[in-house]
């Protein structure tokens, strides 16, 4: 078993690959640091759980994430707008609205942070769309330079999972990405009207 010292040596090594994984599903900085300091409460209550021997980092991000998607769910429930029966069927639904970004509240894909830094609005935008597993794994493959292997470590998936979902998730980011492009050119080439 782990005592605290080595606990503390081994988490500050992987921190960065938990928080990675805390924004990932929560798709807010802050939250994120909240969250890994949370799991890692969990962590040292559950020490006796963690095998020597085994990947420590993988085991610490479990804890991360599965404390990061907890803390999404109870986002969620108190994250709720009172709707008119009488206009309901004049308004967006509220899957549209969060899509849009209209809505900063967390969606069951994750949410990401419109206050962050390192994502322009497009990027940002694209990354909402995509489910947080896929945007986890696409994350720690492109951000953190993790292999698949860790990555499906790390996520407690298997290695080809984790492989296809960021294929896809690149994929997905790709085609917005070139259409929002597209339109974007085709509107400031477009005279409007005479």
């Amino acid at each position: 078993m782990l005592d605290v010292e080595s606990f503390t040596a081994l988490l500050r090594d992987c921190y960065q690959r938990c928080w990675l994984v805390a924004m990932a599903v929560t798709g807010d900085r802050a939250e994120a640091d909240d969250i890994v300091q949370e799991a890692s409460i969990v962590a040292l209550r559950k020490l006796a759980d963690f095998t020597a021997g085994t990947n420590f980092a993988a085991w610490m991000s479990q804890i991360v994430r599965l404390t990061a998607l907890n803390h999404v769910k109870k986002s969620f429930r108190k994250t709720t707008v009172v709707t008119d029966p009488a206009t309901i069927d004049q308004t967006e639904s509220p899957v549209g609205i969060m899509a849009a970004g209209k809505v900063e509240s967390v969606a069951s894909d994750g949410r990401l942070s419109e206050h962050q830094t390192d994502f322009d609005d497009e990027l940002l935008s694209a990354l909402r769309t995509i489910g947080d597993v896929a945007r986890a794994c696409l994350l720690l493959r492109v951000v953190h330079q993790l292999s698949y292997s860790d990555i499906s470590e790390t996520l407690g998936i298997p290695e080809g999972t984790a492989m296809s979902h960021v294929h896809r998730a690149k994929q997905s980011l790709r085609q917005q990405l070139s259409l929002r492009h597209k339109q974007s050119a085709e509107s400031s080439h477009d005279p409007g009207p005479r």
